[in-house]
């Protein structure tokens, strides 16, 4: 087992020494100082400007079409603080309510307001397919087609 340090046993411990400083005392230092807290400055026009039109800024920010909000995620264990959360979908506009022109967005947005268009899953095929048959079909069209290259 080590002693007067960290692993193996090496080292004292270590005493910083005390020579040249001075004894501090605690008694005459009053609890709370007085302190002059600065004045009260009322806003100028233009910082109230400012305020303002960031505050109408945020509001039309926030009631626009634009600003969406993600659900809350529900975790797997039930806590006994769930009962007080709110799990119903936040109250703004969701991208597929807004009326959009789908000739102004790329292919890949258009399932988004387009429920439609979202790629399915992939349908097997029901039946078998004769390769036999199809290579046949496709040599014969070949065979067609060099024919009327040669004939020319």
């Amino acid at each position: 087992m080590s002693r007067g340090g960290r692993g193996r046993g090496r080292g004292g411990r270590f005493v910083p020494p005390t020579e040249g400083l001075e004894k501090v005392t605690y008694q005459g230092n009053p609890l709370f100082p007085d302190w002059k807290l600065p004045e009260f400055r009322p806003a100028s026009e233009r910082e109230t400007w400012m305020l303002d039109f960031d505050r109408r800024m945020m509001s039309q920010m926030r009631d626009s079409a634009f600003y969406l909000q993600a659900a809350p995620v529900r975790d797997d264990v039930e806590r006994y603080t769930d009962k007080f959360k709110s799990w119903q979908k936040p109250k703004t506009k969701s991208l597929t309510s807004v009326e959009v022109d789908l000739a102004l967005f790329p292919d890949e947005l258009h399932q988004v307001s387009d429920p439609s268009r979202r790629p399915g899953a992939a349908k097997a095929s029901t039946g078998g397919v004769d390769f036999n048959k199809l290579l046949k079909t496709l040599e014969e069209q070949e065979n067609d087609q060099s024919k009327k290259g040669k004939a020319t």
